[in-house]
């Protein structure tokens, strides 16, 4: 198999498995009920962590790709008994997700670089998805409820489950690849 592929793989899988950590340390076993907010650490936790990968070791039109495909495989595991709203709330946060993703990686390489530590870094992420999340869960209310002052409680909410999950795909992400690094270069 392909070495960028196995990266790919790899790192999707540990981000997904410190999310899935990290949601049944606060949630227990709600993050496998498609109908409780805790699944999102089942579902971002994949999705962020292919986002990562996909950024890192795949082509941009494979990452670019990977948002529509995300789109399609959340709203079939939500399946058609679900409310309409679900569907506009998963692609505001799945955009959401795959914009922090992004601008993270351009903060990562310009600006952050490779000195700071993984937890720096996984905090970094941490805190711009969390603001991401934040505004884009505020637009959902806003969009939802046709008031145009969201309530704070709500933002809150978006912010904290982001800042839980971004955590957990960040190091993962970042640990994947100090240990990749750490392999190939024997530092």
């Amino acid at each position: 198999m392909n070495k960028k592929y196995i990266n790919i793989i790899f790192s999707s899988i540990i981000g997904l498995g410190l999310s899935l950590i990290i949601g049944l340390w606060f949630f227990g076993y709600s993050v496998f009920d498609v109908n409780h907010p805790a699944f999102l650490f089942l579902s971002y936790g994949f999705f962020g962590s292919l986002f990562f990968a996909l950024q890192n070791y795949g082509t941009k039109t494979e990452l670019y790709l990977s948002f529509p495909f995300v789109l399609i495989i959340q709203m079939a595991i939500m399946g058609s008994s679900t409310p309409d709203s679900y569907y506009l709330r998963d692609f505001l946060l799945i955009t959401s997700l795959f914009l922090s993703v992004y601008l993270f990686t351009l903060i990562n390489n310009k600006v952050i670089g490779e000195q700071k530590s993984i937890v720096y870094r996984a905090l970094v992420f941490s805190v711009l998805y969390s603001f991401s999340n934040a505004l884009f869960g505020g637009l959902l209310f806003v969009i939802q409820s046709g008031n145009f002052t969201p309530e704070l409680s709500i933002m809150i909410f978006y912010a904290q489950f982001a800042f839980l999950i971004g955590f957990a795909i960040s190091f993962g992400f970042n640990i994947y690849r100090y240990l990749l690094i750490k392999k190939f270069t024997g530092e």
